[in-house]
């Protein structure tokens, strides 16, 4: 997979440097090499389905038995109740290598400074959704009464509280292509401000869930029933023990992730000088919002709206 990604991506060069030469009459390359950059930072996922399936349990339980067939043997798999199925990615890491491109305008006959096309290599390190799973069992120990008139009438119940979840977290390393188009305003000047559209493919080199199934036992006072305990309060239990019951980390299929974004962000250039190297320095941000697909083998796919803020250098030439 990885030879192939390569492959591809030395392909892509040579085709565009092929198409330079046979371009514009021989004369002028259609895209001329005007920089180098790196760019790195984070950001998150809200997660939906790609059949727009957002009554989870269900959706949610299958999908993860589909890519873990080893879950069906998990302890917290008959959990009676299923809560916080899917939530939004959380420590989403990328970091990329780019070269830059200048656009030849035929119209100007030169080439544009307010147009460029960006190609790189990209490393994303994706939490793709997190799963908890719970169940309580409440054993009723004492009922307190209070007398009114001649009768007496249940005030509070004293219950033995065992609280069980399970956390299941989908992990991959991604490596792949990342293609720009970016129109900007004078890069000569020490600010200038940018908007685009951008795709990425990424190639899985690891993909993996960790699991975490944890329990609590205590004692509760409460003056409500049984059926009033909510997953994830905070329940005041008394006498309360905690307990790791399993733990570990499973290999699962490899994905493939695509994303569909809108870059835009501020250069801010070191000097005006073009003799000086260091106004040949640019410091870039760049905010990325749009949309992501993870396919998994044999698994649906999921559809994800990211949010990424980066951060970087770039030497123009």
């Amino acid at each position: 997979m990885q030879i192939k990604f390569l492959t591809c991506f030395f392909y892509l060069l040579l085709c565009i440097s092929v198409h330079a030469q046979d371009s514009i009459n021989h004369k002028h390359p259609f895209l001329k090499l005007s920089a180098i950059s790196v760019l790195g930072g984070g950001g998150g996922s809200n997660l939906n389905y790609i059949n727009n399936n957002k009554n989870q349990t269900y959706t949610s339980k299958q999908t993860l038995l589909s890519m873990w067939p080893a879950f069906a043997s998990k302890p917290f798999y008959n959990y009676s109740q299923w809560i916080g199925n899917y939530n939004s990615s959380s420590g989403s890491n990328m970091l990329g290598a780019y070269v830059s491109f200048d656009n030849y305008s035929k119209k100007k006959n030169k080439y544009a400074i307010h147009s460029q096309t960006n190609v790189g290599i990209t490393v994303v390190s994706l939490n793709s959704f997190y799963v908890m799973y719970s169940n309580i069992k409440a054993n009723r120990l004492d009922t307190l009464y209070i007398k009114s008139g001649s009768s007496y009438y249940p005030q509070a119940y004293n219950d033995n509280v065992t609280i069980s979840d399970a956390n299941v977290t989908y992990k991959s390393t991604n490596v792949g292509i990342d293609v720009q188009q970016i129109f900007s305003t004078n890069q000569k000047k020490i600010l200038s401000v940018f908007a685009g559209v951008g795709f990425t493919t990424n190639f899985s080199l690891v993909s993996q869930l960790n699991y975490l199934q944890y329990q609590q036992t205590g004692t509760n006072l409460t003056t409500n029933s049984i059926s009033s305990y909510q997953i994830g309060t905070n329940y005041n239990l008394s006498n309360k023990t905690d307990s790791v019951k399993a733990q570990g980390t499973d290999k699962i299929k490899n994905s493939i992730l695509y994303q569909l974004y809108v870059p835009f962000g501020l250069n801010m250039r070191l000097g005006k000088n073009d003799k000086k190297t260091i106004s040949h320095i640019y410091l870039t941000t760049q905010v990325r919002i749009g949309l992501q697909a993870l396919k998994i083998p044999d698994v649906n796919a999921l559809i994800y709206t990211t949010r990424y803020i980066t951060f970087g250098i770039k030497y123009k030439f």
